[in-house]
């Protein structure tokens, strides 16, 4: 474990492990992986989640930021769970075999989004009961 009170100049490879980190964390070639845990405070710089393509029916994982959807083998339902307040999702349909329904467990906006034609897409946010549609291109809200 690193006790990450003071400044810490050293080169630290491998798994880094910590209770807590107070005050500013500084990379100055940037941190590349897996953060795992709660960030509060102000995130400077591009930070990314998964991007999934999904070619059958199940469920959108939570750990998605943006997810892309391709029916060529036929119409498909995708189920979305609550997710964690503030949390954006980004939906994009784009290859067009069949029509994509998705689900939400909360949905603001109704009970589901129908996407039929290719490029079809959605943004979405939850607020900690709800996911709301935050734009919306070519969806059909049931």
């Amino acid at each position: 474990m690193v006790a990450a009170t003071k400044p810490y100049k050293k080169v630290l490879k491998g798994k880094i492990m910590a209770t807590h980190f107070s005050g500013e964390v500084v990379s100055t070639n940037g941190f590349t992986g897996d953060i795992t845990g709660d960030v509060t405070g102000d995130v400077t710089g591009q930070v990314f989640g998964n991007v999934t393509e999904y070619t059958s029916s199940g469920a959108i994982a939570l750990t998605d930021s943006f997810a892309t959807f391709n029916t060529t083998s036929g119409s498909a339902a995708m189920t979305l769970a609550d997710g964690t307040e503030g949390q954006f999702l980004g939906l994009s349909f784009t290859t067009d075999g069949g029509d994509l329904v998705i689900t939400p467990a909360n949905f603001a906006n109704g009970t589901s989004i129908t996407f039929a034609d290719a490029n079809d897409c959605a943004s979405l946010a939850f607020d900690g009961t709800n996911w709301h549609i935050i734009s919306n291109v070519g969806g059909t809200i049931a």
